[in-house]
């Protein structure tokens, strides 16, 4: 018996359990969205593809050691992005050389392997299975078991929040609420000392009848999970990770809160909010379990850089902006709480303070001259839209309408301190108020809790 378990060892199987291992890994990130059918299905996808390899480098290169090309091939695809972040690149801004000379490296790794290893003894082989078996075997134990106290966990730790939602007093008139956010849009103070850019936006807005809040925060100079302080109606809470966010954004108790108060929510964004489903997926954070398994791999960038191309993200704002004049236009029986995430001026910077469609050169956040020339154009091309919006709508007059930024710049050229945790805020309501109080508020996520204690709408 123990002859039977050592043979079984001594075998090749560890390319199959590396597969198994990087399948826990990833999964034990966020359990719950944990799906069989995805798991089995690629799991079955990565033993024939393994098979398939282990053959071709039998034939090509040795049969003792065939595995090890096999693994030298999957962590190169599988780990590709965590390995340029080691060596110094940015997450967004990769290069497309890095994985050209990348993959040239890894070829000529593995034909120096195939000269190194014909020269080893195929008995060694044996014990180096048997070694990589035992080793692989207990690191899928150790995240299964690891999963199985995180499930555990997240059973425990049901999250309470404060009562800061804008839990409106029953009324005979109730008034629309409009929040229009502007992605990566700063304060203007940070932008005159980053970009030396005086934005004449606040001067229109002014003339609207609109507060600027110039002093406005966010805790977190990070779209998810500035989005979550907002609509989870608190930010001393930070989500585990960006699926536990995405998760926890689509059960949005401020939602919950305001529907059981007669609003509608109309959700104009990337992001699934309080049951009620994304305009489009161009988010960029996984949100679904087929996701999570290739965020951070070869396969999960590809796709990535298909998605989020210049076009499409230009053709995602400009049906949103064209869903949001409509549903302005719209007079339904019910008031609306209508949310509205727009795509500027985050990158790619589609067009320029003309309108025109950009052509980008290739940068890196380190590169200041290009990111502040397309960045602030970009930014004046959403202020004309948002402009020609309250010119030509009439109809937003009668509604409460508050145009934010979620954070601010957060180029790593930027030295300035707290530059990303400064948005652009402003607010319009029909009502008298105590515009005093409304400035004093230091957060975003404070926004709703100033409209609850005035008894607004």
């Amino acid at each position: 018996m123990d002859q039977k378990i050592k043979d079984f060892f001594r075998r090749q199987w560890y390319p199959y359990l590396y597969g198994l291992a990087f399948l826990l890994f990833k999964t034990v990130r966020y359990t719950p969205s944990f799906a069989w059918p995805v798991a089995f299905n690629l799991y079955v996808l990565y033993i024939a593809i393994t098979w398939l390899l282990l053959e071709a480098f039998k034939k090509a290169a040795t049969v003792a050691y065939a595995g090890i090309f096999v693994i030298m091939c999957w962590a190169s695809l599988l780990h590709v992005i965590g390995i340029a972040q080691l060596l110094g690149f940015e997450y967004a801004y990769i290069p497309a050389n890095f994985y050209y000379a990348f993959y040239v490296f890894v070829l000529c790794s593995l034909i120096a392997a195939r000269y190194l290893l014909r020269k080893c003894k195929k008995d060694y082989a044996r014990y180096l299975n048997s070694l990589l078996n035992t080793f692989l075997l207990i690191i899928c134990l150790v995240f299964a078991v690891n999963g199985s106290v995180t499930v555990g966990q997240e059973k425990k730790d049901v999250v309470k929040t404060a009562p800061s939602a804008i839990d409106l007093p029953a009324s005979e008139t109730k008034r629309d609420i409009v929040w229009i956010l502007m992605d990566e849009y700063g304060s203007s103070e940070v932008l005159q000392k980053v970009f030396a850019f005086r934005n004449s936006f606040d001067t229109i807005l002014q003339q609207h009848g609109f507060c600027l809040l110039p002093s406005m925060q966010t805790r977190f100079p990070n779209t998810l999970l500035s989005l979550n302080a907002l609509f989870n109606e608190d930010d001393s809470i930070r989500p585990a990770n960006f699926y536990a966010g995405i998760d926890a954004l689509k059960k949005a108790s401020w939602i919950q809160r305001i529907k059981r108060d007669g609003y509608r929510f109309v959700n104009l964004s990337s992001f699934d909010i309080g049951g009620e489903n994304k305009l489009e997926d161009r988010s960029g954070y996984p949100s679904t379990y087929l996701d999570q398994l290739i965020s951070g791999t070869l396969f999960g960038m590809m796709i990535e850089k298909a998605r989020f191309t210049t076009v499409r993200c230009d053709a995602y704002n400009h049906r949103l902006y064209e869903k949001l004049k409509t549903t302005l236009s719209e007079q339904p029986q019910y008031p609306r709480f209508i949310w509205v995430h727009l795509a500027i001026p985050h990158e790619p910077f589609s067009r320029d303070r003309a309108g025109g469609l950009v052509s980008l050169p290739t940068y890196t956040g380190k590169d200041s001259v290009p990111i502040k020339k397309y960045y602030t154009g970009y930014l004046e091309y959403g202020n004309h839209l948002l402009q020609q919006l309250l010119d030509t709508q009439q109809t937003w007059k009668d509604k409460i309408v508050i145009i934010t930024g979620d954070h601010g710049p957060r180029y790593s050229f930027i030295k300035e301190p707290g530059a990303s945790n400064h948005p652009y805020a402003a607010v319009y309501i029909p009502e008298k108020y105590d515009t005093a109080a409304l400035q004093q508020l230091r957060y975003i996520s404070n926004l709703p809790s100033f409209l609850k204690q005035h008894g607004l709408p």
